[in-house]
Formats: structure tokens, sequence, C-alpha cells
């Protein structure tokens, strides 16, 4: 086996070479001998293998974390599939048995109570159907957008005079609270091409999500944008018009801003014992991205949190 050196060229060019040392005897004595060979191939041919090895070695490592992410993947997709199937139980039980309760009771007592008494069971299962209505229009719209099935009337319209519906419409809700809604801007048109009622429903899902934060007697501000934003699936800036929605509760977790936007998730800071199925948001934000626009939510530097919603004043180009 030689030994391994550099060597110089008449050029210059320093090359790797292999020198192999022989020794032999004469009649006056040890003679060595010695080879040089230029090794530049085999040195290359060498650097090519251990390049190609350390590839084949980062691609297993590679496939190998690809594969523990699909199953990590497949494992949550598992686990939020019975998350689903458990909170959908649990939501559609509780107004059907409230329905069935009060109406065996009215039944049963009907002949012994007084008809205020009566009234109330009826109150209370008009309440639990309409909740039981809500939850199942919110399960349909979320099939129909993750099925792409969701039909849009896109035209133009006023998104002030939208908001002022959505605030007169919930009036008697947040009369009952001593909630304000503050309508801050004073310009009066601000108009886009978008779909009057699935619009209404976004604006009705924050103001509804804002209720469950804060406390009575106090404002929720709104506030009208006109912003130029980037929107989804495009690269390039557009003008858009949206609203900002800030209430004065206890804001947001910096860990939940996002989630809250996926089904059947709430914020920690929710109070105990509000109703709600965690659908609302995540519906907003698709009807908004369906709209090429943008829903999303912060904390206040001072108190709340705040949700924006962007749209493109136009659909030119977007379609």
């Amino acid at each position: 086996m030689g030994r391994e050196l550099v060597a110089q060229r008449k050029s210059g060019e320093i090359f790797p070479c292999e020198l192999s040392v022989g020794e032999f005897k004469t009649k006056t004595g040890k003679m060595f001998t010695g080879i040089l060979r230029d090794i530049s191939l085999r040195k290359q041919q060498e650097e090519e293998l251990y390049q190609y090895r350390n590839h084949l070695e980062d691609l297993v490592e590679s496939q190998t974390m690809d594969l523990k992410m699909s199953k990590n993947i497949a494992e949550e997709a598992s686990y939020m599939k019975s998350l689903f199937l458990a909170n959908i139980s649990h939501e559609l039980k509780t107004p059907i048995h409230a329905i069935l309760s009060y109406a065996e009771l009215g039944e049963e007592k009907s002949a012994s109570v007084p008809p205020e008494k009566i009234k109330e069971y009826f109150q209370i299962i008009d309440s639990s159907g309409k909740r039981l209505l809500g939850l199942l229009e919110n399960l349909l719209d979320i099939a129909k957008l993750e099925s792409g099935k969701m039909r849009y009337l896109f035209e133009k319209n006023c998104l002030k005079e939208t908001t002022k519906f959505v605030i007169n419409e919930m009036r008697v809700i947040l009369e009952k609270r001593g909630i304000t809604v503050v309508l801050l801007d004073k310009e009066e048109r601000w108009e886009a091409e978008f779909d009057y009622e699935r619009i209404q429903q976004v604006i009705r899902n924050i103001l509804s999500n804002a209720l469950k934060f804060i406390p009575n007697d106090t404002n929720i501000e709104i506030s009208m944008v006109r912003r130029e934003f980037i929107p989804r699936k495009t690269q390039s800036y557009v003008n858009g018009i949206g609203i900002q929605i800030r209430d004065f509760g206890p804001g947001i977790p910096p860990e939940d801003l996002d989630k809250i936007f996926e089904k059947f998730i709430q914020s920690k800071q929710v109070k105990a014992g509000t109703k709600g199925t965690g659908l609302g948001l995540s519906i907003s934000r698709e009807i908004v991205n369906d709209h090429h626009g943008l829903l999303y939510a912060e904390n206040h530097e001072e108190r709340g949190a705040i949700f924006t919603m962007l749209i493109p004043c136009s659909r030119e180009g977007l379609r």
C-alpha cells in the first residue's frame, strides 16, 4: 500500500498522488525505488461516492421524517375527527334533550300548572329548537364550503350599510346586556363586490363571538378601513375595504389567535357555560377566503381583541 501525498505539476497545479517505495539489493548495498502515481481520478470518484452516500443518508432521514410527519398528521386527523363527532353528538343532543324534556313536562303538567309555566316551557322549546336549527345550518355551511359547493351572489354592495343592518338585527340582544356598538367612521359609501347575505353572516358571527368575552354595560367599536392587501392565491396588491371590530374583553391568548378559526375550537378565555359550537369563526374565514379576502384576529395593545375583515373592492381578475 502506497502513501498518499500531494505533488505539484510544472504548471503549478497541486494534485493528489500515491507514492510506492520498493527496496532491492545490489552489489553495493540496498537501493530504493519510488513510483509516483496520479490518483486525481480515484480521489474524484471517492469524493463523489462520499457525497452520494451522504445524499442517500440525508434522503433516508428526510423520508423518515416525512413518514413520521404523515403519521402524526394522520393521527391528528383521526383525533380531530373523533373530537368533531363527539362535539357534534353533544351539541345535537343538548337542544334535542331540552325539547323532548320540556315537551313531555308540558304534556304531563298542562292541566296542573299555571299558563305562565306552560309559556316558559314553550320558550325553552323555542330557544332549543332555534339553537338546533342554527347548528344544522352551520354544519350544512361547513359541508358546502369544504366541498366547494357554496354558492355566492357577488354584487356591488355597501359594506357600511351591511354592517348597520347586522347591528340593528342584533339590537335586542345587545340592549339586554347594555352593550353599545359604536360605528366610528362618518363616511357613508364603502362599496365593493360581495355576497350581501354571506358577509352579513360573517359580521354577525364576529359580533356574536365578541359577546362571549365582554362584560355587560360596555362597548364594541367598529371601524371601516381602506387598505391595499394581497388576496389569497395571488401575487399582486389590490384595493380593499373592510371592517375592524374591537371588543373590550380580556383579549385572546397569543397561541389561540389563529386556532380560533379552526372548527370546534374556542379560546380559553370563553366564559364557562357559554353556549357555542366553535363553528362560526371557521365558517366566517372560509366565506372571506372565497371572497379572496382576509380575516384575522389580534390583540389591542391596551385591552381587548380586534377582528379585521378585508375584501377586494372589485373582483376583476380574481374570478
